[in-house]
């Protein structure tokens, strides 16, 4: 029988020794703490809780991973409710936003005058009169092929009984007789399409016509006040109607008796 050692006192049973886990670092935690700080609160919490099976497979504190997916799960409600408000707000106050994008679009345009009346054009604009001398109010940008001219008429000289809708009529009857124009044809655009603020009697149309054998489309305001029928024209070529309409629409919305 071999002797006993001096760490194994001779008829006591052997101790094992203890294995020290090697140091483990939460990988996955802290990659879900970074992801939650940067709102990627869906990824950050997949990888949190992957972070914390993992841990506890290692039987050691999942910790780091819990306080991620937990962070990116409370992240994830409030940014949900926060969404649902606006949502709730911008179906339930369709007017106040128009109103605040509106002010927002005013910023970048300018304000136009002649004619007894106003109009808000984008400040790539400028004046055009020299080819439309008749009218109160001409501007364009010839860059982008969208324009505006602006007529005023006094009551005194129509009839009391002639409607805005009248007016549009006899102005359209005469565009279907200037011999410059053809292939005329008229839509009525629906109330609400392009915006009246300040509450006008008003009628809007698109016309579509060819003059000088080029196409074009035309957007035009009639507008009926106690002293004044107007008639705000405006209009770009059907190839740059999509990105020239909302600018036609807003100077129309924008019309205003001074």
């Amino acid at each position: 029988m071999d002797a006993p050692t001096p760490h194994q006192p001779h008829g006591q049973p052997h101790i094992p020794t203890a294995v020290v886990p090697a140091p483990y670092t939460d990988n996955y935690g802290i990659a879900s703490i970074v992801l939650a700080l940067f709102a990627f609160t869906i990824p950050g919490l997949v990888v949190g809780l992957i972070g914390a099976s993992k841990a506890k497979r290692m039987r050691v504190s999942p910790a780091v991973s819990r306080v991620g997916w937990i962070l990116n799960l409370v992240f994830l409600v409030i940014s949900t409710v926060i969404l649902v408000a606006v949502i709730a707000f911008v179906v339930s106050h369709p007017e106040e936003i128009k109103s605040e994008l509106s002010s927002l679009k005013d910023a970048s345009r300018t304000t136009v005058a002649a004619g007894g009346a106003r109009l808000l054009v984008p400040t790539s604009f400028e004046s055009i009169a020299e080819d439309y001398p008749d009218a109160d109010i001409a501007q364009g940008d010839l860059f982008s092929e969208a324009y505006v001219i602006m007529y005023r008429e006094s009551s005194a000289d129509i009839a009391s009984n002639t409607t805005v809708s009248d007016y549009a009529n006899l102005s359209y009857q005469q565009f279907i007789a200037d011999p410059g124009y053809s292939e005329q044809s008229r839509t009525q655009l629906t109330a609400g399409q392009v915006a009246n603020p300040y509450g006008y009697e008003i009628a809007d149309y698109r016309i579509d016509a060819t003059y000088e054998g080029h196409k074009y489309v035309y957007v035009i305001r009639y507008v009926r006040t106690a002293q004044s029928y107007y008639t705000v024209m405006s209009w770009t070529m059907p190839s740059h109607l999509d990105d020239n309409q909302t600018t036609l629409y807003n100077i129309l919305g924008s019309f205003q008796e001074l």
